[in-house]
């Protein structure tokens, strides 16, 4: 492997309720690339965030940070939304400031900037 250019490709959730955790990611401006009830993929950059269906799901299992240049527009989506979520204004996060919230299924999400 050493001799193979690496890429993540993606990161997959799984969920009960494809549904529910696909209007939390939208709300929060990541684009679709593919939906259905079983399966939605989401676009971040280069790589994907999928979800799909599963009857046995960990609660609170991963951890995502997404890198985006406004966060502030993102903190108004959300409260638009009626999402709560955490404000860290000071470098928190490999010192990147931004908001951290869970989704439906209990991951923490946060949504980080470079101030």
């Amino acid at each position: 492997m050493t001799d193979e250019k690496l890429a993540l490709h993606d990161v997959t959730l799984v969920a009960k309720n494809v549904s529910e955790l696909r209007a939390f990611y939208e709300a929060l401006g990541l684009p679709v690339r593919f939906g259905n009830e079983r399966l939605v993929v989401f676009g971040l950059g280069a790589n994907d965030l999928a979800i799909h269906v599963a009857d046995d799901v960990p609660r609170g299992a991963v951890g995502l940070s997404v890198l985006v240049d406004d966060v502030h527009s993102v903190a108004d989506r959300l409260t638009a939304a009626g999402i709560a979520f955490d404000r860290h204004d000071e470098p928190f996060h490999a010192n990147l400031a931004g908001l951290q919230l869970k989704d439906p299924n209990g991951n923490v999400v946060q949504i980080l900037s470079r101030r």
